[in-house]
């Protein structure tokens, strides 16, 4: 009986069993869950990272809804006989500031099938499904892949470089530990804070964009983007508006550290100051009162990320303030023309 799942994959490799196919039912979520979790320790997936995680079999089911997965085939599972071996996955698309339009991919193989060419296979249908959502999309710009690498997970960081694959910015991913009381730095004159409240939503929203304004992976301000922000941020059982600092000048937000408590741990979520506020002590300032905050709530340590090249000197500011660095996150891409 033929399988309608079934995919073919123009370049897999010589190996006995390998099939591939679309996501077949709910039960393959257990499956895919299993091969993250039979990955971490070899990739030295650090669980209590803001960067990583082993999701867990629902939240497979929330990733990759069925009904969808089989209207849009953007996800691709490598099987061995019946057993789920890897995936690999096209979700995410969006247009930056630059306008730059950019298809992030991801993939993941069990260690014991990895070195064989069928994480290859399947990075290349991932672009074959890229250039053709690319072609309905028909943006008028610059067009290209992307995918992101931690430090530790040699192989894909190997394919990635072999594949000709830029890393066009480096994360630090730092931890700090254990955490301890300090007296903050003073805000300067005429700066407020105040509890955070869901009207001010918006107002913080605003200061994020005009922070970051000037990065070149930022997007345009929108309604969508502005959600995304807020599910981000705002919602979930971990938010805490005790665990946000945001300065205030009069009436505009000139700078905020969003922390929260994850996975057992603190974390800064976002740190963002105006550009006419910056460099005045503000963001050190906010991070220390953060780091108080979530002493208080006795967190073993605290983690977040930042960019590895310093950017507006916020790496600088959280060595000083005790963080470490423990692996980085490579960010790569290649254009869409180059293959």
């Amino acid at each position: 009986m033929h399988d309608m799942t079934s995919v073919h994959v123009t370049d897999a490799p010589a190996i006995s069993g390998l099939r591939f196919r679309r996501l077949r039912d709910t039960g393959d979520y257990t499956a895919l869950a299993a091969v993250r979790d039979g990955s971490s320790d070899w990739d030295r997936v650090d669980p209590r990272s803001a960067r990583e995680e082993i999701p867990t079999a629902d939240e497979m089911a929330a990733t990759f809804p069925l009904a969808e997965m089989r209207e849009h085939p953007d996800l691709l599972v490598a099987t061995i006989g019946e057993q789920i071996i890897g995936y690999s996955h096209v979700l995410w698309r969006w247009t930056e500031i630059t306008g730059e339009r950019v298809y992030l991919h991801l993939g993941y193989v069990l260690p014991a099938w990895r070195g064989q060419g069928i994480g290859s296979a399947m990075l290349h249908w991932s672009q074959r499904r890229i250039r053709e959502i690319a072609a309905e999309d028909n943006h008028e710009g610059p067009v290209t892949f992307a995918t992101n690498v931690s430090s530790t997970e040699r192989e894909a960081d190997a394919l990635m470089q072999h594949e000709e694959y830029v890393a066009v910015r480096r994360l630090s991913d730092m931890v700090l530990e254990p955490t301890a009381f300090a007296v903050p730095s003073a805000l300067p004159p005429g700066i407020e804070r105040c509890l955070l409240m869901p009207e001010h939503f918006s107002s913080v929203y605003a200061a994020w964009k005009d922070a970051f304004a000037d990065v070149w992976t930022s997007t345009p301000p929108s309604q969508e983007d502005y959600e995304e922000f807020v599910g981000d941020n705002f919602a979930g059982s971990d938010f805490d508006p005790a665990l946000c600092h945001v300065a205030w000048s009069q009436d505009q937000v000139i700078g905020f550290v969003l922390s929260r408590i994850s996975k057992g741990v603190g974390v800064i979520a976002e740190v963002a100051v105006r550009p006419g506020w910056q460099r005045r002590g503000i963001a050190r300032s906010l991070t220390q009162r953060a780091l108080n905050s979530l002493n208080e709530r006795g967190v073993p340590q605290v983690r977040l990320f930042t960019h590895a090249d310093n950017g507006h000197g916020a790496r600088s500011l959280y060595e000083q303030l005790g963080f470490r660095e423990c692996k980085q996150h490579f960010f790569y891409r290649k254009p869409l023309c180059a293959t």
